[in-house]
């Protein structure tokens, strides 16, 4: 076991290597992912597609309000026929078509909600012709997911500084356990005051402690022994005492709509950053989304939306010729 974990932390002798090695990872799962949906749609016959709960087909559709801006479609079956069993929930993202995602282009959207029998998902505009025919719905590739991992692993790599989170979180600085051990850098602050609150156990409140006082600290425990309670303690510290704006992020939109939720409870003000559709319904008036939305400049920023819109659209009917002299 000594000699695996040596040969672990030993892996990566630069900081590019690592950041190589893990770019080229997400890579091949982005290029899997599509592949594969790729093969089912060439291969799997419509009746397969189905019944595995990754498409729905025969499906009108109508505009059903807005979401933040963003125009909201509603899918449902005729004749009071619901949608049957299917894999498709909130968050997930999907490729809109007439026949075939292959054959045509097909529109990107975001599954908002789902009922019995509709699903209504979320897209920057309605298509043309959006009540003439069917629609089928199918399960698309999550493209977004990659960017933000590349973007995540490049801003790690690009961080400079004294003992960049890089070099700590790699294990390449001469003193791990002792640079991370420093106090936090937060608006040139000497020391942070450290209270217990009364509500966490000992375990808790020794791991809010670390968190408050320490540069990195990594907290570990199975579900339920409260580690998102914790963590917003430790948010919670840091927003009183006003050491300027704290970004808080985890692994997944469930996640940090829990830190979110707790950080309201507590009175803290906070945004919540990313797409609205994503974001528990109760929480979504904590988007910045909703806070644009409230703006006094918002409606002058809707005019100037539709004004650009309407530009585009009479651009399009526009010849133009190029005159050599």
């Amino acid at each position: 076991m000594a000699g695996s974990e040596k040969d672990i932390a030993s892996r990566f002798q630069r900081s590019q290597d690592h950041h190589e090695a893990y770019l080229r990872l997400i890579r091949w799962e982005l290029e899997d992912e599509l592949a594969m949906t790729e093969e089912r749609l060439r291969n799997w016959s419509d009746k397969k597609l189905e019944a595995n709960g990754i498409a729905l087909f025969g499906l009108s559709a109508k505009t059903d309000g807005w979401l933040f801006g963003q125009r909201v479609i509603r899918f449902r079956r005729g004749a009071g026929r619901g949608l049957g069993s299917h894999r498709f929930r909130q968050g997930d993202i999907i490729m809109v078509s007439r026949s075939n995602p292959l054959t045509e282009k097909p529109i990107e959207a975001v599954v908002s909600n789902r009922s019995r029998d509709s699903i209504r998902v979320v897209l920057p505009e309605a298509p043309k012709g959006l009540r003439k025919g069917t629609w089928r719905i199918d399960r698309g590739a999550n493209r977004v997911a990659f960017d933000r991992m590349r973007d995540a692993l490049n801003s790690i790599f690009e961080e400079d500084g004294g003992a960049p989170l890089r070099e700590l979180l790699l294990g390449l600085v001469h003193n791990p356990e002792a640079t991370a051990s420093l106090i936090p850098e937060m608006k040139g602050a000497k020391e942070v005051r450290v209270p217990l609150p009364s509500d966490l156990n000992e375990s808790q409140r020794e791991a809010a402690k670390m968190g408050i006082s320490r540069r990195l600290t990594l907290i570990q425990g199975p579900p339920g022994t409260g580690k998102t309670h914790t963590a917003v303690r430790i948010l919670e510290n840091w927003a009183i005492q006003d050491t300027g704006t704290v970004l808080a992020v985890a692994d997944s939109n469930v996640a940090v709509d829990n830190l979110l939720e707790g950080l309201l409870e507590r009175g803290i003000r906070t945004v919540r950053l990313g797409q609205p559709v994503k974001v528990r319904e109760s929480l979504r008036e904590a988007t910045m989304d909703a806070r644009m939305e409230s703006h006094e400049l918002n409606r002058d920023l809707i005019e100037e939306i539709e004004r650009n819109e309407k530009l585009s659209r009479r651009m399009i009917g526009l010849r133009f010729y190029v005159v050599r002299v």
